[in-house]
């Protein structure tokens, strides 16, 4: 059992592997496609709701008493 386990194992890995360098260019297109869109779209929504918490905690800036409170 252990034999096949271990088999098994290492045809997935050995076909991940191969997928991964078989279009690698894509791969690499699509992780820069996504992380352009987080900082595009997500931080600044981000940036968005937190000013506005701060706006209605009364808040100009945080500090460790502001947190503790």
């Amino acid at each position: 059992m252990k034999q096949k386990a271990k088999r098994t194992l290492q045809y997935t890995f050995r076909s991940a592997s191969k997928l991964l360098l078989w279009d690698w260019s894509t791969l690499l297109l699509f992780e820069l496609f996504y992380k352009l869109a987080a900082l595009g779209l997500a931080f600044p929504l981000l940036r968005e709701v937190m000013v506005s918490a701060f706006q209605e905690a009364g808040l100009s800036y945080v500090r460790l008493q502001n947190v503790t409170q």
